[in-house]
C-alpha cells in the first residue's frame, strides 16, 4: 500500500487506518451515514498520532511525544498540534485545499458524533474520501521526511 506522493507505506505501520476506512465504507453501503463519518474520522486521528510521534523520532526528539500527549491529544484539529506537525514535516497542511475539505468533514463529524445533524449518504461519502486522502497524505509526508533524514 502506498501513502501520498506515491511513497511506500512503512512496514511498521499497523493497518488500523485501512480497517477503519474500510469499515466506514461498509457502514455507508449499509446506509449508516453518521456512523460512517465518525469511523472514517477515527482513521485520521490514529494516523496523525502515529505520524507526529514518528516525525519526532526522525528529528531526534522522540521523547517529546509523551509530554505533548499530556498537553493535548495529537490530533491535527488542535491548532497547536497542527503547528508542531507542520514544523516537523515542513508540510503547510493548514494552507491546503485538502485541509479546507477536512475542516468541512470535521464539522460534519461533530454533528454526526453528537447527534446534532442529519448526514446524507453523499456527505458521508465525501467525508470518507477526504479522510482517506488525508491519511495517505500524512503517510507520504512521513515517508518523505524519513527518506530525507536517512539520506543526510
Amino acid at each position: 500500500m502506498e501513502g501520498g506522493n506515491g511513497r511506500a507505506r512503512p512496514a511498521w505501520m499497523k493497518p488500523l487506518d485501512r480497517d477503519l476506512v474500510s469499515a466506514a465504507r461498509g457502514l455507508l453501503r449499509d446506509g449508516h451515514a453518521a456512523a460512517a463519518v465518525v469511523t472514517a474520522h477515527a482513521a485520521t486521528e490514529v494516523v496523525a498520532e502515529l505520524i507526529i510521534a514518528a516525525l519526532l523520532d526522525v528529528r531526534g526528539v522522540g521523547e517529546l511525544a509523551r509530554p505533548l500527549r499530556r498537553m493535548a491529544r495529537l490530533h491535527l484539529t488542535h491548532e497547536g498540534i497542527r503547528g508542531v506537525y507542520e514544523a516537523l514535516s515542513a508540510d503547510p497542511l493548514g494552507e491546503s485545499d485538502l485541509w479546507r475539505r477536512y475542516q468541512e468533514h470535521v464539522h460534519r463529524r461533530n454533528g454526526a458524533a453528537h447527534g446534532d445533524a442529519e448526514i446524507s449518504l453523499d456527505a458521508a461519502e465525501e467525508s470518507i474520501a477526504v479522510c482517506d486522502q488525508l491519511v495517505k497524505h500524512l503517510i507520504g509526508v512521513w515517508v518523505a521526511a524519513d527518506e530525507r533524514h536517512t539520506e543526510s
